[in-house]
């Protein structure tokens, strides 16, 4: 992957990272204004921490952090294992993938962007 392909990369990762983001704050925000069990607010306050961490990470993302990139990969694909099992739910499958697959591309984007600037002459 040469420069400008990990660069394009690292781009739609963290853009894509901000729209999950999004939709987290929008279904809590949908959770909280909904007719529900009163005992499932904690549920409201992990979705929110939940953005809140994505939001980091796709800040990191944005910065080229190769760590930032694994864990929001990480983290997405475990949210959504979770949410299957636990809802018994196979809906969301086609977009989930689509996502898995931005945040596999900026992996692969940090990593070479970071290659390629290390292999650089540093300016003197």
């Amino acid at each position: 992957m040469d420069e400008k392909k990990a660069r394009r990369a690292i781009r739609n990762a963290w853009i894509a990272a901000t729209v999950s983001g999004i939709f987290t704050v929008i279904v809590a925000l949908i959770a909280v204004t909904s007719d529900r069990n009163p005992f499932d607010d904690w549920v409201t306050g992990w979705e929110l921490l939940s953005a809140g961490a994505t939001f980091g990470l796709a800040y990191g993302i944005y910065r080229k952090s190769r760590a930032c990139a694994v864990v929001v990969l990480l983290w997405y694909v475990a949210q959504q294992l979770l949410y299957a099992i636990e809802t018994g739910r196979k809906t969301g499958f086609g977009l989930a993938l689509v996502f898995i697959y931005f945040y596999v591309q900026g992996v692969r984007g940090t990593f070479a962007y970071q290659k390629l600037n290390t292999a650089r002459p540093k300016p003197v």
